[in-house]
């Protein structure tokens, strides 16, 4: 046993005037008295029980010794086993989705938060706890401190989340590793059911496994659904199985709608396996949609997928150039394909394609071989004999699957762009090449090349400029996912700031409008719907995750200072013992004054 406050053991000294007052007589007084006789008998009555007296009041004294002793023996905090340095606990538990699964009736959280709650009975003296939460990302819920109510209070707090553990979180705790290594010390122990592999945690970082190792979970980890013409899509999903044994078991695939099932799958899938379908489906209608495995096992959220089928429409593209007919062939494969893109007339198009320079006031424009005056450049003069390329901003959905070294530029002219332009290519003198500016609101794209040099037209760049292009200006360079993991941020295609509505498939009466472009964070499993005047927009938001589908505990990795205490601390049970005979004395007392 060790003392962790030695100091108090001083008080130890409190014993001494206590033993002292026992020792101390008091001098008789002298009375007088006229009937000797009576007193003389009360004497001899007393002597005779002296010696029980006596010994009656020793013992007295030892336990009041003793009450003194336990008293100042707590407050030094005694603590069984060896010796340890002091240091700051930050108990880290993991609310990830996958600590919904549940064994013996308790869920992997409840045994966790469980486990904290013992642990913090008994914080030691001189220690600061600070209580955490992680999933997609790392949560502060109490600061250091030494206050056990508050510790507790934070701790009932916790809930188990709909988000999977992330790599940033994860991320998060290696610099708190590094940021571990001050003087007083930090010990940092992460409770989680291994839902990612144990050699992604910091060698710093202790990991207290929950929960006993399953074998019975098959969840859905992947999925998609996608418009074919006709009403017609096309489903693809993969499972992920934990069993111990190849199983047999049924997905239905419902419209939410309707109630309708559109499909029963029957798969085999291996043991400790994945398991990827793809499979059409006849008469889809654009909505939500539910993918639910047929099978019951310890971890239910990864069995049920709520997800949106879109069907986009097509994107009108008018045309003003010399060279319709190169434009038009463009546009008509697209629309062949899969009716991305059709033909209108000016006055209906959402996207205009025109050379030399743009007509007044005509929205979103892609614009080649810029030549005469225009607000969208400024002073084009003569063409550039070397174009030598240079990528200015990476990434950009107008230079998406484009070759840009296989691309001349022939014709490309000095020209400055205006300014708040943000040039995407330009020539090695500074020239842009491919910019893009706003007007009014409405998107400008200025290709500073002629087309019809170097054959350019019969390249595979040139759709693939006009796709590109076409898309952006719309606002539909990326559709919205059939369904995405929780916590995710999805766009919603648009090409103005539009209105819609927003509500959550378990909540139709949630709408809230909000303006659009937007980036929106689905928090929530479940489906998602966005009406905008052009069109609707379905999606959904699940776990979508092998790490979470086949999270399962294992056994304790090392724990560098062995497992924190739990239980009440000695101390509390030392003064317990002390108050029992304190009142043990009281009764005996007061039975000796009654007599």
């Amino acid at each position: 046993m060790n003392l962790l406050t030695p100091s108090f053991l001083w008080a130890f000294l409190a014993l001494i005037p206590l033993g002292a007052v026992y020792f101390m007589k008091t001098k008789p007084r002298k009375r007088v008295t006229n009937a000797l006789f009576l007193w003389q008998k009360i004497l001899e009555e007393k002597s005779s029980h002296f010696a029980f007296k006596k010994m009656r009041n020793l013992w007295s004294l030892l336990l009041m010794l003793l009450v003194f002793a336990l008293a100042a023996f707590s407050l030094t905090n005694p603590q069984w086993g060896e010796k340890q340095q002091t240091h700051d606990l930050l108990i880290i538990i993991d609310t990830s989705v996958s600590m919904r699964a549940t064994q013996d009736g308790q869920s992997r959280f409840d045994i966790a938060r469980d486990k904290v709650a013992d642990w913090l009975k008994s914080v030691e003296g001189g220690s600061r706890v600070a209580i955490a939460s992680i999933d997609k990302d790392l949560k502060y819920h109490c600061n250091l401190s030494s206050n056990t109510h508050e510790l507790q209070a934070a701790l009932k707090q916790l809930e188990p989340s709909q988000f999977p553990l992330s790599p940033q979180s994860l991320s998060e705790l290696s610099m708190l590793e590094k940021s571990s290594d001050g003087t007083r010390g930090c010990r940092i122990i992460l409770l989680s059911d291994l839902a990612n592999p144990t050699d992604q945690m910091p060698d710093q970082i202790e990991l207290v496994s929950i929960g006993e190792p399953t074998s019975d979970n098959i969840g859905i980890t992947s999925v998609d659904m996608a418009p074919l013409p006709g009403q017609r899509a096309k489903l693809f999903f993969t499972l992920y199985s934990n069993a111990e044994e190849e199983t047999e078991l049924e997905l239905e695939l419902i419209e939410k709608s309707s109630g309708r099932i559109a499909k029963l799958i029957t798969v085999n899938i291996p043991a400790k396996e994945t398991l990827s379908e793809v499979i059409e489906i006849d008469d889809a209608q654009a909505g939500l949609w539910v993918l639910e495995l047929r099978h019951d096992d310890s971890f239910t959220e990864d069995n049920r997928v709520v997800l949106g089928l879109s069907q986009p429409k097509a994107i009108g593209v008018s045309i003003a150039a010399a060279n319709q007919y190169f434009y038009s062939r463009c546009i008509n494969a697209f629309s062949a394909a899969d009716n991305l893109l059709e033909i209108l007339p000016e006055g209906k198009a959402e996207v205009h394609i025109t050379e030399s320079t743009a007509l007044e006031k005509q929205g979103a424009t892609l614009i080649f071989a810029p030549q005469e005056a225009s607000p969208y450049w400024i002073s084009a003069t003569d063409e550039i004999e070397h174009v030598v390329v240079e990528k200015v901003v990476k990434n950009h959905p107008l230079t998406q699957h484009l070759k840009i070294d296989n691309l001349t530029f022939s014709g490309a002219r000095n020209l400055t762009a205006p300014e708040g332009a943000i040039v995407i290519l330009q020539d090695i003198s500074g020239s842009p090449l491919l910019y893009e500016i706003s007007d009014a609101g409405q998107k400008v794209v200025v290709a500073n090349f002629q087309p019809s040099r170097d054959n350019f037209y019969l390249s595979p760049w040139f759709p693939i400029m006009v796709h590109n292009a076409a898309r952006y200006l719309a606002g539909r360079e990326a559709d919205l996912p059939s369904v995405v993991r929780n916590g995710s941020t999805v766009r919603v295609p648009s090409q103005t700031a539009d209105v819609i509505q927003h509500f959550h498939a378990t909540d139709p009466e949630n709408n809230i409008e909000v303006e659009l472009p937007t980036m929106h964070s689905l928090q929530s499993i479940g489906g998602y719907s966005y009406d905008t005047p052009s069109q609707s927009w379905f999606t959904g938001a699940a776990v979508l995750s092998e790490a979470e589908s086949g999270a399962q505990a294992g056994t304790t990795k090392h724990l560098t200072h062995g497992q924190p205490s739990s239980g009440w601390p000695i101390a509390w049970w030392v003064l317990l013992a002390a108050a029992a005979i304190a009142l043990t004395e009281e009764a005996l007392y007061h039975r000796r004054k009654v007599g």
